[in-house]
């Protein structure tokens, strides 16, 4: 038998989707993990934007420095896009934002210790660790509240 086709319901997907996101904004600590990623995020972006124009990013080679520039660049709009949708991109970008972290703290103490680079050479990988600051945050938020964050 043939009939007309009923309309599929948008509209209860959509309030549902709309009432978690409310709930979520009313965390006090998932605000500042989303702050603190948005801030690294958008320091990131600058600083990598202004590197871009150097002519040899961060005392590194042209061709090396341009690739350090890009994955600054793409680390921090993933910290902006965790800023954004937290459960839908926080995840993901923990073990990557983790490993660029520790390697970062690890040769940047080398590089101190040695005298190699000075300390505002070392200030422009601050976002990295801001954004991990975040992400550590926004997960302490989420599991407090018991959510459970995954893709």
């Amino acid at each position: 038998m043939v009939h007309p086709a009923g309309s599929p319901d948008t509209l209860g997907p959509a309030l549902a989707s709309w009432q978690d996101t409310s709930a979520e904004s009313s965390d006090p600590e998932l605000r500042v993990a989303r702050g603190v990623l948005a801030l690294a995020g958008v320091l990131g972006m600058l600083l990598a934007a202004t590197a871009a124009f150097m002519p040899a990013p961060f005392g590194a080679g042209a061709h090396f420095g341009r690739d350090l520039v890009t994955f600054e660049a793409a680390l921090s709009c993933g910290f902006l896009l965790a800023a954004w949708q937290p459960p839908r991109y926080g995840s993901s970008l923990l073990p990557v934002a983790g490993i660029a972290g520790v390697g970062t703290l690890l040769l940047s103490a080398g590089d101190l210790t040695t005298a190699s680079v000075g300390l505002l050479a070392e200030a422009s990988h601050v976002p990295v660790l801001f954004g991990l600051a975040g992400l550590f945050l926004l997960f302490d938020a989420a599991n407090r509240s018991g959510r459970r964050w995954t893709t």
